[in-house]
């Protein structure tokens, strides 16, 4: 019967050159890491519960380096994109010993070329985000890609993710399908937030039917010293309260002239707010936020790191994971997004980033606090309790209070899908392996028959004799890893827009790609809705009928449909700029779907209109104008350049070569590319 075998710190701290491997820039281990030097080689899991900044990342080294000397493929994987692409920067680095060592990054934002896919199955090092390891995980069978299956060890960093709300059942599943499919893959989890890891750590054994090691330290390299701090709440404005916790923030950064700052805020509003505030102070500050791309965000990074006088970073939650940056200090404004607590976890994770090894010898974190008396509590004492007082870490598969069964849903589909599932009892069966069983979570079975039930009346699944099958809706939700709610969603608004002969009108056509089940749980901010007030004219009788909305369209089915407005007029908007960056990115995977329903369950006989929409979602472009866009190198701009020209075609193109070097300011070479495509699509 697999154990879990809990160590403490090795106070014995042994020298890094006793391991055989990489060459690590200091002379001893510190005592976590001690520790596991003891035990990397063994047959055996390993959690890791220490502090942010304990050196997690050494632990790491030491095992993927053995398994490396071996000719073994290692996995590592975490919540963010930034903090994967940090790692990889890490290894890629030629002062590292990973540097000759082949690595591959697999994440949402990187296509899957041919290419890519050879790389990938070579590399001894993947790095990747939870969402893909799912993904692919689910689709081992048809991927092209085997580092699943082939995979020594999977390192899992901020194992705490486990118990996010709208994140944490992808990171479940993904681990129990690895422990089903690659049984000799042994497991290394890290995380400085997990009050229940034991718990944690018994589920793994018996999962992998594996001796776990189970380290829990308090050791922090940095002294790190949270202050709670008020401000008051009794202001009865949202916009007064908001320039309060502001000013209070202000004060602590300019109280500390000498130190850089971390300041994390849980609206825009807040942080635009503190950056003026800064600004006006001719304190160096900039925002690092959802709205700013991949680039942008690095380069304020590197700022922060490499600019004495850049002193304050604010961010959202995008700096709460991993990413080591200098800053001395952090400030917290407030433990509320929205009407809506932060989760104590993220809190602490945020405090975290004060003190870092590399640049301080301490840190300290300042939590804004409420301070707002009522007859039911105390709201600066109750946070204060909360956050000093962690929860455990929960499953979030299901929700035993409520009739919310998307995500049990979204894993489901996919087990029917490829044949693992095929009855309602299998469905119990493949629930007693997850964490949410192991913590005595009892599957109701009104969740079960509401769940099937639902699934068979969009189309996603059917019932014969017993027989739980997938219809083509149920396998591309499977396919494209997607919600199978929204595939069928997908499929009856396209229907409607094809009979209804609206096929061209981008209102019709962002409607049909807003109404879906997931984009319905999000949420929209009276400064959205402000800014679209126009828009939500649009939304007359005809098409509440058509689309079957009851009386009213909701406001974030409108604040979506906007969006994708936006992209088809190839319109650019900061308010909405972080989620039509998201929709940019995922344009690709929507319209595969479109195409897969098209092909295998809609029968709409319109590949031809959907290759034009995927262009027109791409450019943002008139109707005419993708023709020229089918060129390589010819985007919205220069397509309406040679437009205006009187150039509306391949052909003309190869017609008028001096007119198009004209209109592009183009040199020789950039004409003849742009010739010799033109002449293939003639």
């Amino acid at each position: 019967m697999p154990k879990v075998i809990a160590l403490a710190d090795q106070q014995n701290l042994v020298p890094t050159e006793k391991f055989d491997g990489v060459k690590f820039p200091f002379e001893f281990f510190n005592p976590v890491q001690s520790r596991v030097f003891e035990i990397y080689k063994e047959d055996a899991n390993i959690i890791v519960a220490s502090a942010t900044a304990s050196g997690k990342t050494t632990c790491i080294e030491m095992l993927f380096n053995h398994e490396i000397k071996a000719g073994g493929k290692t996995i590592y994987v975490s919540p963010l994109k930034a903090l994967s692409q940090e790692k990889i920067d890490d290894w890629s680095d030629e002062s590292h010993s990973f540097f000759n060592t082949k690595k591959s990054i697999c994440t949402g934002d990187y296509r899957i070329t041919k290419d890519r896919q050879e790389e990938i199955n070579e590399s001894q090092i993947i790095v990747t985000t939870y969402e893909t390891l799912d993904s692919k995980s689910r689709n081992y069978k048809s991927d092209n890609v085997d580092f699943i299956t082939k995979a020594n060890i999977l390192a899992s960093d901020e194992l705490h993710l486990l118990a996010d709300e709208s994140r944490g059942s992808k990171v479940e599943v993904a681990l129990m399908k690895i422990a089903e499919i690659n049984k000799k893959c042994r497991h290394l989890m890290l995380s400085a937030t997990m009050p229940n890891v034991d718990e944690v750590g018994a589920w793994l054994s018996k999962l992998t039917d594996r001796d776990t090691y189970l380290i829990k330290s308090d050791y922090r390299p940095c002294e790190l010293v949270i202050h709670y701090e008020e401000y008051n709440d009794d202001l009865w404005k949202y916009d007064f309260k908001q320039k309060e916790i502001v000013s209070k923030a202000f004060g602590k950064i300019k109280a500390h002239p000498e130190d850089k700052f971390i300041a994390f805020v849980h609206t825009k509003k807040a942080g635009q707010l503190l950056k003026q505030a800064l600004s006006e102070a001719k304190i160096n500050s900039d925002f690092h936020n959802a709205d700013l791309d991949k680039e942008g965000r690095l380069k304020l990074e590197n700022r922060f790191k490499n600019d004495p006088n850049f002193r304050v970073i604010i961010a959202t939650s995008t700096l709460s994971s991993g990413i080591n940056l200098p800053s001395r200090r952090v400030v917290i404004l407030g433990v509320h997004c929205g009407i809506k607590e932060v989760s104590a976890l993220n809190i602490i994770q945020e405090c975290g980033r004060a003190g870092r090894p590399k640049y301080d010898i301490k840190g300290d974190a300042h939590i804004l606090l409420p301070r707002k008396k009522n007859k039911i509590k105390d709201e600066f004492d109750y946070h204060k309790m909360r956050l000093q007082t962690l929860p455990p870490i929960t499953s979030q598969l299901v929700k035993p209070d409520s009739n919310d069964h998307r995500g049990l849903a979204f894993h489901v589909i996919n087990e029917i899908s490829q044949g693992d599932i095929t009855t309602v009892e299998g469905i119990y069966k493949w629930y007693s392996r997850t964490f949410a069983a192991f913590q005595q979570k009892d599957l109701d079975g009104r969740i079960v028959d509401g769940m099937v039930e639902k699934l068979i009346l969009r189309g996603c699944i059917k019932d014969t004799d017993g027989k739980l099958e997938v219809t083509p809706v149920g396998r591309i939700a499977g396919l494209f890893y997607f919600s199978p709610y929204d595939v069928a969603d997908l499929k009856q608004n396209f229907t409607a827009l094809f009979n209804n002969e609206k096929e061209m009108d981008e209102f019709w056509i962002s409607v049909a790609l807003a109404k879906t089940d997931s984009w319905g749980a999000l949420f929209a901010s009276n400064a959205e809705l402000d800014e679209m007030e126009q828009f939500i004219g649009k939304f007359n009788n005809e098409v509440r009928q058509k689309f079957s909305f009851g009386k009213d369209v909701p406001p974030q089915i409108m604040k979506m449909a906007f969006c994708y407005y936006q992209l088809l007029n190839g319109w650019s908007n900061p308010v909405f700029e972080a989620t039509l960056r998201g929709l940019r990115q995922d344009v690709e995977r929507t319209v595969e779907v479109l195409f897969a329903l098209n092909g295998m369950a809609a029968k709409w006989n319109q590949n031809d209109y959907l290759r034009k929409l995927s262009r027109k979602l791409t450019y943002g472009v008139d109707w005419d104008l993708l023709v020229l866009c089918d060129i390589d190198g010819i985007g919205k701009v220069k397509s309406q350049k040679l437009w205006q020209m009187g150039i509306k075609s391949p052909a003309d193109v190869v017609a008028r070569p001096a007119l198009v070097k004209s209109a592009l300011g183009c040199s020789d070479a950039v004409l003849a590319k742009v010739m010799n495509n033109a002449k293939e699509l003639t």
